[in-house]
């Protein structure tokens, strides 16, 4: 059969035609080829030790992670981590903190009557020497210590008392 009856025939051009026919000629098959892209070698191999590297390590960046990992680029790291079931959370705890005292506490908030109770809550921002996450497993939280000891810090404190709200500046309230 012509070149130009198969066109005719099949619907084709004849330019594909004779690609098609020039590739037989080449690699001796004239299948399509595939638009995929070529799957890449992973630069993780070792799965079991990325998971405990991970596990050992969850309070670091993406960034503290390639300096122990080699070359390996924080979008991978992160494809990684999920491939493993890992996500990103953190709940923090104060080094400092005493279950004792906080019972103490506790057991004298109770003696004083709900209309002579003052609630106060202290917010602030300061300058962090980690980040407030962590890589484990879902469902589960990160869970770190941190100094209660802060420096460079900027407060802010609000008070509540009997439907009364007010800000306290200098130990008076305002």
């Amino acid at each position: 059969m012509k070149k130009s009856e198969a066109a005719q025939v099949f619907q084709l051009g004849r330019n594909t035609i004779d690609l098609w026919l020039k590739q037989q000629a080449e690699t001796g098959d004239y299948q399509a080829k595939s638009n995929r892209p070529h799957r890449t070698a992973d630069k993780i191999t070792d799965w079991d030790k990325f998971t405990q590297f991970a596990k050992l390590h969850g309070e670091k960046t993406q960034a503290g992670w390639r300096c122990g990992k080699g070359n390996i680029s924080a979008r991978t790291i992160s494809r990684a981590l999920d491939k493993i079931g890992l996500s990103r959370k953190k709940t923090y705890g104060y080094r400092e903190r005493n279950a004792a005292k906080r019972a103490t506490y506790v057991a004298q908030l109770a003696d004083i009557p709900l209309a002579q109770r003052i609630y106060v809550d202290e917010s602030g921002m300061d300058e962090r020497d980690d980040y407030g996450y962590g890589w484990c497993e879902r469902g589960v939280r990160f869970e770190a210590l941190k100094s209660g000891r802060r420096a460079g810090r900027v407060n802010m404190i609000a008070a509540y008392c009997q439907s009364t709200h007010g800000a306290l500046h200098a130990g008076r309230c305002l």
